[in-house]
């Protein structure tokens, strides 16, 4: 099993973000999981596992052109025992052989508690990367209610020399915040030290509400920030490496192919992906299972197979054909958006039908940075 090769299969790969646990090792400033205290247990039990790993099978079996990514996320999911994935493993080898070649293991991780034998144990389950979380700035991430950064980067930094000393890869995605728009420049070398090959993601910090307005920033905040990094990318990309949402721009916008969209762009959200909350809830995705809203059922009455068929999933669909007959109708990046994240517009309105703010990011990073320093105009990809 291998969850980083690419899937060859004529029907859908299905992405499932099971959350494992909501203990962490770290008190992430705008993390959800570890901020909005949840009753019930806090970590998933060997028997949701096991109901899990049915249901899994059942879909495989009913769909046998379908493949399923399986994302362990929490909280931090190191901290449940070794033995809780070994039982994972084993019953996979024992009982699902026949649909293994379809399911296909990640993690995200801050890597505080990895070690040799958690790296090879990570390989066993087929993983070659790991997905991971950093922040130079003080106080976004660590330990303690003063978010001790000096213990959560040397634990990380020991943790990705473990994880590549064993052959996995490790990706970071870097969250901007308030606290990332004085320096923009400074904070991508900083990163691309840490990461001289490349795999470096910046994402918006996204929070519900009127939570942490320290840390909040707004989409044109956003795309300024990315406008001064690809500056600096743009001209020296050959020794900077990938890094997204650069990489992923000049995929779509020069190559024509919106293969490597992310979820929230893609536009095929409604179809593809999952969560399963530690109780074996089904939610739509992390997100919304962390802010408690799109869910399915839970996996001990409901199969994958429903969860996916469900009627809000179709009104999610219906969001597409509604945005791009009226408020995209005219926009000429539709191919690359898709209206975003369908969660933007239900937070607030109650309801899928506008567009999320953010797709306003894309568009002002694109015309006002993208276009003038690469001299490409970017075209409708279907055009």
């Amino acid at each position: 099993m291998s969850c980083h090769r690419e899937i060859e299969h004529a029907g859908l790969v299905r992405t499932l973000i099971v959350k494992t646990t909501r203990l962490c090792t770290s008190n992430c400033a705008y993390c959800d999981v570890v901020s909005r205290k949840k009753p019930g247990p806090s970590s998933m039990s060997d028997d949701v596992a096991k109901n899990l790993l049915q249901r899994v099978a059942e879909y495989l079996r009913a769909k046998p052109d379908d493949a399923i990514t399986w994302i362990w996320h929490g909280g931090e999911p190191l901290l449940l025992p070794k033995a809780f994935y070994r039982k994972v493993l084993e019953s996979i080898r024992e009982q699902y052989a026949d649909v293994s070649d379809r399911l296909h293991f990640d993690m995200q991780s801050n890597l505080m508690v990895m070690d040799r034998e958690w790296a090879e144990l990570l390989q066993d389950m087929g993983l070659t990367s790991i997905g991971s979380s950093y922040d130079p700035e003080p106080g976004i991430r660590g330990p303690g209610e003063s978010r001790r950064s000096d213990i959560y980067n040397k634990a990380f930094l020991r943790g990705m020399r473990i994880a590549e000393d064993a052959g996995l890869s490790v990706g970071i995605i870097y969250v901007v915040t308030k606290k990332s728009l004085a320096n923009p420049l400074e904070l991508f070398r900083h990163l691309t030290n840490l990461r001289p090959d490349g795999a470096l993601k910046f994402n918006p910090v996204l929070l519900p509400e009127n939570r942490f307005p320290e840390l909040r920033i707004t989409p044109e905040e956003y795309a300024d920030f990315l406008g001064a990094v690809f500056a600096e990318w743009w001209p020296n990309r050959q020794r900077y490496g990938k890094i997204d949402p650069f990489q992923t721009l000049v995929q779509c916008i020069i190559e024509k192919d919106t293969n490597g969209l992310v979820c929230v762009d893609s536009g095929i959200c409604a179809h593809t992906h999952a969560s399963i909350s530690l109780d074996g809830r089904i939610a739509q995705c992390g997100r919304s299972d962390d802010w408690d809203v799109m869910s399915y059922g839970n996996i001990r009455e409901c199969s994958l197979l429903d969860a996916f068929e469900s009627p809000l999933r179709l009104e999610m669909k219906e969001r597409y054909g509604s945005l791009r007959a009226g408020e995209c109708s005219d926009c000429r990046f539709w191919d690359i958006c898709h209206g975003g994240c369908p969660l933007d517009s239900l937070q607030p309105r109650g309801h899928f039908k506008a567009p999320s703010p953010w797709s306003a990011a894309q568009r002002r990073f694109i015309e006002e940075y993208f276009e003038p320093i690469t001299g490409i105009c970017f075209q409708s990809v279907t055009s």
